[in-house]
């Protein structure tokens, strides 16, 4: 198997439409390997269903308006 070598825009004629097409499909790629391990990682918890929809939508008694609770400290 021969080895290919990972385009980045550094690495790349950006004035080449081919080579930005290329490293656009390999953005593609990689974006879709990382959305289907976070689906995968949700399933995992119980946060989304076999469709990938959340199953829980309310918020945890800390995050709701009326908690009192704020991010001023950060």
């Amino acid at each position: 198997m021969a080895e290919t070598k990972r385009l980045t825009w550094a690495t790349i004629d950006i004035s080449d439409p081919e080579q930005r097409e290329a490293l656009h499909r390999q953005m593609d790629e990689e974006a879709k390997k990382l959305a289907k391990e976070a689906i995968a990682e949700g399933q995992r918890l119980g946060i989304l269903d076999a469709n990938g929809r959340r199953i829980r939508k309310d918020l945890p008694p800390d995050m709701r308006e009326d908690s009192g609770c704020d991010m001023a400290a950060l």
